[in-house]
């Protein structure tokens, strides 16, 4: 189906080519994506110190975003 096709162009990393701090609009580095996965302090704490939103900051801690940049070391 057209899903399934859609499912595993994002699975394979086809759906952008460009990722992680290659990507022109990238606002945070590899370095500082492992520090807020490592941070317990609210999301709303995190995203005003890395000055971003806070749905940023639980999309990167739920893994829809930088999963596979930061997964990989």
């Amino acid at each position: 189906t057209h899903q399934d096709n859609a499912d595993d162009m994002v699975l394979k990393g086809r759906d952008n080519p460009i990722r992680g701090e290659a990507n022109a609009s990238a606002r945070l580095t590899e370095k500082e994506v492992k520090e807020i996965l490592a941070d317990p302090r609210s999301q709303d704490e995190i995203a005003a110190t890395y000055q971003i939103a806070q749905t940023t900051v639980s999309k990167i801690k739920t893994r829809k975003t930088w999963r596979s940049d930061v997964d990989r070391y």
